[in-house]
């Protein structure tokens, strides 16, 4: 039975969790007090919980907090009480929709620990840089992200009780992977579960060892974490798959998944049940190559055979790309990630999570276009005039596998308060600075024409090209145009840059 989705006020949260009435507004790495012992930059499952709860009190205009069904404990009478799944959703509310949404999942196997606290680290360096950096405050207020932080609370609390007790290796290979589905391996209470990585009811198989690690339950959803987890997905993405795993889907398809897991340094594309390549397979392989940009991963396609696993479901039955981002290498800590990498490679896996949010518009396209990095806009001023000029760089090979045949940058614009591909958008051209496309990386720059603007804070788009119209992903800054002075033979006026 799904359960109900449930809007928590942060009232209603305060009483939930114990927590005092007003919460600091804060993005900075856990104290040692809230974290597993030896590894100071994992927080525990309570202050993973208190800690995204108090978020809707700290931007309650962008932050929901939502209780999406309960774990298998939970569920069972008499027993233990178990914990409720929750998603976290990140959006300014005070603009309307429909909007496109990054769905990014982690801790689906229990000792996973690293994947969990990158994803609410993304949610808090967003909620953090809201307002102050014009990319990711554009972003929040055009798309939505929604993370599911622990998908599998109670083997988490299996995993950190674990690890307290010193009853598991530095590494974590022998911790708790599954549920708690004590039906599976009666014999045996530390062997019971079902993985819930193989429990999804696209291309299910059975198993025939409950005891196994990989044991994907008695059938296809039969675990309540992963109705949930159904549920939640059926309410947030559309439907792009008209037909079978074979046939192609909707090319306009939005959104886009991401399933943070330990560990392996690979940017997985389905299909994960099959050798033969995927409907989108090219688009797909694009898509983790951009990803994988900046990071230590790789893009790839599964090389072993995963049945009823998240990102085929979502792909395969809803025709919206999927990724199993792994983190990290097995020499780095296997699922125990230490925090010394952790911590070292943090920037750049946030900067990956921002460009998958900046692909949600059109995830099979945007990929492949070419990237704009060090938008920036300089004033100029002399005695008659005053004017501005945007620079940035367009690079069609910003990828993790570079490819040498990579397509010139074709062209370019700029827009004003509205992206290039919305209706109503004013488009300017912003040409090569060498007066030529003919390059896979080019500098572009154009003087601003502000003669329509009124006086205030303006966003200015920008969005490049390839010679077939291939989009790449836009960036933005923003710009306060002022009231002009009064009218004097030497008066002119400058824009104050916000960037």
């Amino acid at each position: 039975m799904h359960k109900r989705l449930i809007i928590l006020t942060a009232s209603a949260l305060c009483l939930l969790f114990g927590l005092a009435q007003s919460f600091p507004a804060s993005a900075l790495p856990p104290t040692p007090q809230t974290t597993l012992p030896g590894f100071p930059c994992y927080r525990n499952l309570n202050t993973l919980y208190t800690d995204a709860a108090a978020l809707v009190s700290a931007y309650p205009t962008l932050v929901t907090w939502t209780d999406i069904g309960d774990s298998w404990e939970k569920t069972q009478p008499g027993g233990a009480p178990g914990y409720d799944l929750f998603a976290l959703k990140l959006t300014n509310n005070a603009l309307p929709g429909p909007k496109p949404a990054l769905i990014l999942v982690s801790g689906t196997h229990a000792r996973d620990l690293a994947p969990v606290e990158l994803n609410l680290r993304f949610a808090e360096y967003l909620l953090a840089h809201y307002g102050s950096d014009p990319d990711l405050t554009w972003l929040l207020d055009a798309a939505e992200v929604h993370l599911i932080l622990s998908a599998n609370p109670d083997g988490r609390a299996v995993v950190e009780d674990q690890i307290t007790r010193g009853e598991e290796t530095e590494f974590g290979d022998n911790a708790r992977k599954k549920n708690l589905n004590s039906a599976t391996c009666p014999a045996d209470t530390d062997l019971t579960g079902v993985d819930l990585d193989r429990n999804f009811p696209f291309q299910w198989q059975p198993g025939f060892d409950g005891c196994m690690n990989d044991y994907p339950g008695a059938s296809a959803a039969s675990e309540p974490e992963t109705s949930a987890l159904i549920a939640y997905l059926e309410n947030t993405l559309g439907d792009y798959r008209a037909g079978g795993p074979d046939d192609p889907a909707d090319p306009s398809a939005r959104g886009l998944l991401v399933h943070l897991q330990s560990y392996g340094n690979k940017v997985f594309y389905p299909y994960s049940y099959r050798t033969e390549p995927a409907p989108e397979d090219a688009a797909l392989n694009t898509l983790a190559n951009k990803f994988a940009y900046g990071t230590p991963a790789s893009p790839a396609k599964y090389s072993a055979i995963l049945h009823g696993s998240l990102a085929d479901y979502v792909y395969g039955e809803k025709g919206v790309p999927a990724l199993a981002y792994m983190l990290f290498a097995g020499i780095e800590g296997h699922y125990f990630t230490y925090c010394s990498v952790f911590e070292n490679y943090l920037s750049d896996n946030l900067q990956a999570l921002t460009r998958a949010l900046k692909t949600v518009w059109a995830p099979y396209t945007l990929p492949a276009g070419p990237e704009l990095t060090l938008l920036r806009i300089t004033v100029y001023h002399s005695a008659l005039e005053t004017w501005w000029e945007l620079t940035t760089t367009a690079d069609t090979n910003m990828l993790k596998d570079p490819n040498p045949n990579a397509p010139d940058v074709a062209s370019a614009v700029y827009s004003f308060d509205l992206p290039p591909w919305a209706d109503g958008a004013v488009l300017y051209a912003l040409p090569a600075q060498d007066g030529s496309f003919d390059s896979p990386q080019e500098q572009l720059q154009s003087r601003l024409d502000i003669s329509g603007l009124e006086p205030g804070r303006h966003r200015v788009f920008a969005q490049a090209y390839l010679a077939d119209g291939t989009p790449g992903l836009a960036s933005a800054i923003s710009v306060l145009v002022p009231e002009p002075p009064p009218p004097t033979p030497y008066s002119s006026y400058l824009p104050i840059l916000l960037r």
